[in-house]
């Protein structure tokens, strides 16, 4: 299959490089457990005031969002970050280990072609909202609105989450719940949510891959067509790690195949060899395709 040009390199250490080659998977992150405050909420915090009433409405619903988040978290969409660039200072410095580590290049629209819940979505950096801006959102949240008042009208699906202790915990609060009318309505908005950040980030030229665990509308126009299985076979692995000695974060686990790796490029300061990588990969992925590149930033 013909790669596409939409690669997402991931920037980690040496040891996440080993992980990720040799479970031949990669963690999608709760995205109010990242690096950025204002995950998800950005938008809703810089909506300007307007005369407009439709855009008034959009206002008021986005301080409704952001103060629902803030008061009861989500846990409908899970995110994988990935740049545009492959040998960026900024990415090797914050993480790629201060240089020392790898970014491995991923085929993001084949990771969509072949999981149905992911989406893939380039970041919208902004300083402050246009009025394009905000008039987008008052579709969105039109669309929203739409679907979570017909979404709350679909039996829920059987549990997705994995048959462990902890996947099992997470599973007795149901995901959608039919006494929270305003969750299905959130949860339609999110993923376009996850696409606004602060122009501060704007050098990390970063691509989400974004997976939706709400596909209950998805599936109802699926089975429709007949072909409401992938919805099924694409649920993610849900399990939970500790961030800090007191603090336990949710993340899903995304399966790759090796052709869905083409590229890896090792950082500035990386001890091992290209040679060293090629050898490396040709245990887990024989006679693999991936190209391999040394970092040409003059970094130390």
């Amino acid at each position: 299959m013909k790669k596409s040009k939409n690669i997402g390199y991931y920037y980690c250490s040496l040891s996440t490089f080993f992980n990720i080659i040799k479970n031949h998977s990669v963690f999608l992150s709760d995205p109010l457990q990242m690096n950025d405050t204002d995950e998800i909420t950005w938008v809703c915090k810089h909506m300007p005031k307007s005369d407009d009433e439709s855009l008034k409405h959009v206002k008021a619903e986005s301080e409704k969002a952001s103060k629902y988040i803030h008061e009861h978290g989500q846990n409908n969409i899970f995110i994988g970050s990935y740049s545009k660039g492959d040998d960026i200072l900024s990415q090797w410095r914050g993480y790629g280990n201060d240089g020392r580590g790898v970014s491995i290049g991923f085929d993001l629209p084949l990771m969509c072609e072949r999981n149905a819940r992911l989406t893939l979505k380039d970041v919208r950096y902004r300083t402050t909202l246009k009025r394009s801006d905000m008039l987008n959102w008052a579709s969105i949240l039109h669309s929203a609105e739409e679907m979570g008042r017909s979404a709350r009208h679909i039996d829920n699906p059987p549990t997705l989450y994995a048959c462990n202790e902890a996947a099992a915990l997470a599973s007795s609060n149901d995901n959608i719940s039919d006494s929270d009318p305003y969750k299905p309505i959130l949860n339609r908005m999110l993923p376009e949510l996850a696409t606004y950040k602060s122009a501060c980030f704007k050098e990390e030229m970063e691509m989400r891959l974004i997976y939706k665990e709400d596909v209950r509308l998805e599936r109802l126009i699926s089975r429709i067509n007949g072909d409401e299985q992938k919805y099924l076979d694409s649920a993610l692995y849900h399990d939970f790690r500790t961030v800090t000695a007191d603090y336990v974060t949710e993340y899903v686990i995304l399966p790759f195949k090796p052709d869905e790796i083409v590229s890896v490029c090792t950082g500035p300061k990386c001890g091992w060899t290209i040679e060293d990588i090629q050898k490396w990969l040709e245990v887990f992925f024989p006679n693999n395709k991936i190209k391999v590149t040394k970092s040409k930033a003059s970094y130390r």
